[in-house]
């Protein structure tokens, strides 16, 4: 079985692929060759919060936006949800 943390990798580096693919094809689709890691910085942040009790769904939620949020959804088995994002920061879901 997969951990979280798996789950979230596989999904950072699906979505990037899929990205980059469209941006092959159309060089309008804008690929920043940064991405992957900036991805992978955040679900380090999201996985300490998880590791200091929050829920999973909940920490993926205050991670990410967008489809890529519902990409990381997706690929641990959660509902969608595209509600707005507070903050271009991230912000834990628990206290330090």
């Amino acid at each position: 079985m997969k951990s979280l943390a798996d789950k979230l990798e596989l999904a950072a580096v699906k979505f990037d692929a899929r990205i980059l693919k469209r941006h092959q094809r159309n060089a309008r689709v804008y690929h920043n060759p940064h991405a992957l890691g900036l991805y992978r910085a955040r679900i380090a942040e999201v996985l300490m919060d998880v590791d200091r009790g929050a829920s999973p769904r909940e920490a993926i939620v205050a991670g990410f936006e967008g489809t890529l949020r519902q990409a990381m959804l997706r690929a641990c088995g959660f509902p969608a949800d595209w509600s707005e994002s507070e903050s271009l920061t991230y912000r834990p879901v628990t206290k330090a």
